[in-house]
């Protein structure tokens, strides 16, 4: 899989699980109001996530060398687990207070 359309149309997805995958632009998820839990792992060409669900609560993202940019955290007001692992590229912009995760 190498692109990603059509996920503005989701409107009741839950859960998101994106592994293994060849994207390079993961498109916008503001829109998805339901969106609780996202997990990127193992996209080595993924360079760019453009907009996250401000519902979510738990993000994930691991083993994504190429990745540069996460959007900004501190929309995510109900995040209760954040999990970053190895990264290297990446710019994170975030003033979460890390106390309530």
């Amino acid at each position: 899989l190498s692109h990603l359309e059509g996920l503005d149309n989701l409107l009741s997805l839950t859960y998101f699980t994106i592994n293994g995958c060849a994207i390079k632009i993961l498109p916008s998820l503001a829109g998805l109001k339901n969106l609780q839990a996202l997990n990127i792992w193992q996209c080595p060409h993924l360079v760019e996530i453009q907009g996250l669900s401000g519902s979510l609560q738990e993000l994930g993202i691991a083993d994504c060398p190429s990745l540069e940019r996460i959007p900004n955290l501190s929309r995510l007001v109900g995040l209760r687990y954040l999990g970053l692992h190895h990264l290297q590229a990446c710019q994170i912009s975030m003033a979460l207070n890390l106390s309530r995760l």
